[in-house]
């Protein structure tokens, strides 16, 4: 990806549009707390989605990154524009302020030609999506008409023209219904669009969305590539700067997690220190866990005073009275997560017996240094309690490893059996 380049350009852009309108700062993007992040390099953060086009013609379209590139073909696309359906939409209908951003170029030589959406995001229905249009070569975008740009709220004069690299960033206002855009070429001689650019034309740079608000990222229409030429996608990313975790040290749903373990919260805006004092940590019995919580920046450090148990399950909830310093609230948020196993663990002996076959089992975890020997030991009774048969089997349970061991013994006389675990020296149970 080219994007080291565009860093200082983007930052004095924005920088400038603070200064003009302070109005329109975009959030800084963050791969941990995306939305929906596609870099095409093996680094995406990206729920299970499928290419289509916008007739619905196709049902997955094979699109082969090179080099963190990809190159979305007219042929593959019947002519059509690409689609980039997910599997399971995303709710962001709570979302205040959602930011797009992709960066990509038109492969042809020719004036871009025609009037179809150049980006477009849809919902759950055609009710709900926010377009950047390219009439003739030209940016429209704000209140449309689905993919007739002649509707467009704001009708500009600002081209895009093939074989150039564009960053592209749309900031959707979800709750005031509103968007903005910005365009910044990677040619230097080419202007940018952005506030200061909308304020020398006498355009009003946040124009109105729709009649609703975003309620979810279904999925992202592409440039019409009839129209357009064949599209180079470097990435695409969605995020929001809402207030709300964006990462733990322990993620959600880990096993194996050390026992002497802390836990950082990392917030996306620094969080009122007094207010982390909400967050609870329960055990599997739903027992409180005591904790110190720190606040270092955006980073809450939870420190477990008196440790944490093996073989546990805790429940970390971060709840919606936790707020930052503008009283922002967030959404509950909960981590659950399991510790490690001791470092020899051996679980409840089960004994059964089906028609003079007995059986027993037990789950043995080695987390030391040194393989360990266990004996099961399987005694068979008759109906009169009278001991009819015993055996013992030698199992092996190397360091690191753990597993069910399983010793059968069979007698046509036995109707009961008691089994023990012994490590040479002791029964153990």
């Amino acid at each position: 990806m080219k994007k080291i380049k565009l860093l200082r350009r983007i930052a004095l852009t924005v920088f400038a549009c603070i200064i003009i309108a302070g109005v329109n700062a975009y959030a800084e993007y963050e791969k941990e707390s995306a939305i929906f992040s596609l870099d095409f390099d093996g680094t995406d953060n990206a729920p299970s989605f499928k290419w289509s086009n916008d007739n619905n013609s196709l049902s997955d379209v094979e699109v082969i990154p090179e080099n963190g590139i990809v190159e979305l073909k007219s042929s593959d696309f019947s002519g059509r524009a690409p689609v980039l359906k997910l599997d399971t939409r995303i709710d962001v209908s709570k979302k205040k302020n959602l930011y797009l951003e992709v960066r990509l170029k038109q492969n042809t030589d020719e004036q871009l030609s025609g009037g179809k959406p150049f980006l477009k995001w849809t919902g759950s229905s055609g009710n709900y999506f926010a377009s950047i249009y390219c009439r003739d070569g030209n940016l429209y975008y704000g209140k449309g008409n689905q993919d007739n740009p002649s509707n467009a709220s704001l009708k500009t004069d600002y081209k895009i023209f093939g074989n150039e690299w564009y960053t592209i960033r749309m900031h959707i206002y979800n709750q005031e219904k509103k968007v903005s855009v910005e365009i910044i070429p990677d040619n230097e001689e080419l202007p940018v669009y952005n506030e200061e650019y909308a304020a020398e034309k006498g355009y009003e740079f946040i124009q109105p969305l729709m009649w609703y608000n975003l309620d979810y990222l279904a999925s992202l229409s592409l440039p019409y590539l009839p129209e357009f030429g064949n599209t180079s996608l470097d990435y695409i990313h969605i995020w929001d700067d809402d207030f709300k975790v964006s990462k733990s040290s322990i993620s959600n749903g880990k096993n194996d997690v050390p026992a002497d373990s802390e836990m950082t919260l990392t917030f996306s805006s620094i969080p009122r220190e007094s207010s982390l004092n909400n967050i609870y940590v329960r055990d599997s019995k739903n027992n409180n866990v005591p904790y110190e919580v720190k606040l270092n920046g955006k980073d809450a450090e939870l420190f477990f005073n008196a440790g944490l148990k093996y073989n546990e399950d805790y429940t970390v909830t971060v709840p919606a009275t936790v707020v930052n310093e503008n009283n922002e609230t967030l959404s509950e948020t909960v981590y659950k997560f399991k510790t490690e196993f001791p470092a020899l663990y051996i679980d409840t002996i089960q004994s059964t017996i089906t028609e003079g076959t007995a059986k027993t089992s037990v789950f043995i975890s080695n987390n030391g240094t040194e393989d360990k020997e266990y004996y099961i030991l399987n005694l068979l009774y008759d109906e009169e309690n009278n001991l009819v048969k015993m055996t013992n089997e030698k199992f092996v349970i190397a360091a690191g490893e753990e597993k069910t061991i399983t010793s059968e013994t069979v007698s046509e006389d036995a109707v009961t059996v008691s089994g023990y675990l012994w490590d040479g020296i002791n029964f153990v149970n």
